[in-house]
Protein backbone atom coordinates (compact mmCIF):
# COMPACT_ATOMS: atom_id res chain seq x y z
CA UNK A 1 0.00 0.00 0.00
CA UNK A 2 1.48 3.59 -1.02
CA UNK A 3 1.72 5.92 1.93
CA UNK A 4 1.03 9.23 1.58
CA UNK A 5 4.66 10.01 2.46
CA UNK A 6 5.93 8.23 -0.67
CA UNK A 7 3.46 10.48 -2.64
CA UNK A 8 4.02 13.80 -1.21
CA UNK A 9 8.05 12.84 -1.39
CA UNK A 10 7.51 12.19 -5.04
CA UNK A 11 5.37 15.69 -5.53
CA UNK A 12 7.94 17.84 -4.30
CA UNK A 13 10.83 16.21 -6.50
CA UNK A 14 8.28 16.79 -9.24
CA UNK A 15 7.93 20.60 -7.98
CA UNK A 16 11.46 20.75 -7.56
CA UNK A 17 12.68 19.71 -11.08
CA UNK A 18 9.74 21.45 -12.91
CA UNK A 19 11.07 24.80 -10.64
CA UNK A 20 14.65 24.32 -11.89
CA UNK A 21 13.75 23.74 -15.66
CA UNK A 22 11.28 26.93 -15.95
CA UNK A 23 14.52 28.90 -13.52
CA UNK A 24 17.15 27.63 -16.29
CA UNK A 25 14.46 29.20 -19.49
CA UNK A 26 14.21 32.10 -17.86
CA UNK A 27 17.56 32.51 -17.30
CA UNK A 28 18.11 32.29 -20.98
CA UNK A 29 16.16 35.35 -21.35
CA UNK A 30 17.59 37.16 -18.81
CA UNK A 31 14.95 36.91 -16.11
CA UNK A 32 14.60 35.97 -12.75
CA UNK A 33 12.01 33.25 -11.67
CA UNK A 34 8.47 35.03 -11.45
CA UNK A 35 9.11 37.74 -13.63
CA UNK A 36 7.99 36.08 -16.72
CA UNK A 37 4.28 36.61 -15.46
CA UNK A 38 4.48 40.36 -15.11
CA UNK A 39 5.87 40.44 -18.99
CA UNK A 40 3.53 38.40 -19.48
CA UNK A 41 0.17 40.35 -18.06
CA UNK A 42 1.38 43.01 -20.18
CA UNK A 43 1.45 41.53 -23.44
CA UNK A 44 -1.88 40.12 -22.90
CA UNK A 45 -2.95 43.44 -21.34
CA UNK A 46 -0.83 46.63 -22.64
CA UNK A 47 0.01 49.04 -19.59
CA UNK A 48 -1.12 49.27 -16.22
CA UNK A 49 -0.18 50.81 -13.16
CA UNK A 50 1.56 49.04 -10.47
CA UNK A 51 -1.50 49.08 -8.19
CA UNK A 52 -3.79 47.34 -10.55
CA UNK A 53 -0.61 45.14 -10.97
CA UNK A 54 -0.66 44.34 -7.58
CA UNK A 55 -3.82 44.13 -7.20
CA UNK A 56 -4.27 41.65 -10.46
CA UNK A 57 -1.12 39.60 -8.85
CA UNK A 58 -2.43 39.42 -5.48
CA UNK A 59 0.33 40.98 -4.05
CA UNK A 60 2.18 43.86 -1.96
CA UNK A 61 2.98 47.13 -4.55
CA UNK A 62 6.26 46.95 -2.45
CA UNK A 63 6.43 43.36 -4.27
CA UNK A 64 5.63 44.84 -7.88
CA UNK A 65 8.18 48.28 -7.17
CA UNK A 66 11.05 45.69 -6.54
CA UNK A 67 9.75 43.88 -9.89
CA UNK A 68 9.16 46.82 -11.72
CA UNK A 69 12.35 48.13 -10.99
CA UNK A 70 14.79 45.04 -11.73
CA UNK A 71 12.64 44.88 -15.37
CA UNK A 72 13.12 48.29 -16.12
CA UNK A 73 16.77 48.04 -15.02
CA UNK A 74 17.15 45.32 -17.31
CA UNK A 75 15.24 46.91 -20.00
CA UNK A 76 12.30 45.28 -20.26
CA UNK A 77 9.62 47.18 -19.69
CA UNK A 78 9.85 51.36 -19.13
CA UNK A 79 7.96 53.71 -16.71
CA UNK A 80 5.52 56.16 -18.53
CA UNK A 81 3.02 58.55 -17.62
CA UNK A 82 -0.58 57.97 -17.72
CA UNK A 83 -1.93 60.09 -20.53
CA UNK A 84 -5.27 60.71 -18.97
CA UNK A 85 -3.81 61.68 -15.33
CA UNK A 86 -0.39 62.58 -15.59
CA UNK A 87 0.00 62.06 -12.18
CA UNK A 88 -0.57 58.03 -12.80
CA UNK A 89 2.80 56.14 -14.17
CA UNK A 90 2.04 53.32 -16.37
CA UNK A 91 3.64 50.39 -16.53
CA UNK A 92 4.26 48.97 -20.06
CA UNK A 93 6.69 46.66 -22.38
CA UNK A 94 10.09 47.44 -24.24
CA UNK A 95 10.38 45.41 -27.13
CA UNK A 96 12.60 43.65 -25.40
CA UNK A 97 10.15 42.72 -23.12
CA UNK A 98 7.56 41.95 -25.72
CA UNK A 99 10.68 38.68 -27.04
CA UNK A 100 11.01 37.64 -23.23
CA UNK A 101 7.53 37.24 -23.00
CA UNK A 102 6.79 35.47 -25.93
CA UNK A 103 10.36 33.46 -26.00
CA UNK A 104 9.43 32.15 -22.44
CA UNK A 105 5.95 31.37 -23.12
CA UNK A 106 6.72 29.30 -26.02
CA UNK A 107 9.61 27.57 -23.99
CA UNK A 108 6.99 26.68 -21.42
CA UNK A 109 4.53 25.32 -24.10
CA UNK A 110 7.43 22.91 -25.10
CA UNK A 111 8.67 21.46 -21.32
CA UNK A 112 4.85 20.99 -21.00
CA UNK A 113 5.25 19.05 -24.12
CA UNK A 114 7.95 17.37 -22.71
CA UNK A 115 6.60 16.77 -19.77
CA UNK A 116 3.26 15.06 -20.76
CA UNK A 117 4.96 13.28 -23.89
CA UNK A 118 3.33 9.81 -23.71
CA UNK A 119 1.30 10.31 -20.69
CA UNK A 120 -2.59 9.35 -21.76
CA UNK A 121 -5.38 12.13 -21.42
CA UNK A 122 -7.51 10.08 -19.50
CA UNK A 123 -4.29 9.54 -16.90
CA UNK A 124 -4.58 13.66 -17.18
CA UNK A 125 -7.93 13.89 -16.32
CA UNK A 126 -6.98 11.22 -13.13
CA UNK A 127 -3.87 13.87 -12.17
CA UNK A 128 -5.82 17.23 -12.38
CA UNK A 129 -9.08 15.39 -10.58
CA UNK A 130 -6.72 13.81 -7.61
CA UNK A 131 -4.81 17.33 -7.36
CA UNK A 132 -7.48 19.10 -7.31
CA UNK A 133 -9.41 17.04 -4.59
CA UNK A 134 -6.05 17.55 -2.47
CA UNK A 135 -6.44 21.23 -3.35
CA UNK A 136 -10.21 20.97 -1.91
CA UNK A 137 -9.03 18.80 1.06
CA UNK A 138 -6.59 21.36 2.35
CA UNK A 139 -8.34 24.49 1.64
Amino acid sequence: NMRASSVIKIINRFSALHREEVRKLMEQEGLYFGQHPILWYLYENGATTQVDFAHHLNVTTVTINNSVRRLANKGFIEKKSDPDDLRKTQICLTQKGEIAAVNCRKAFSELDQKLFANVPEKSLEALHSLFSQMIENIT
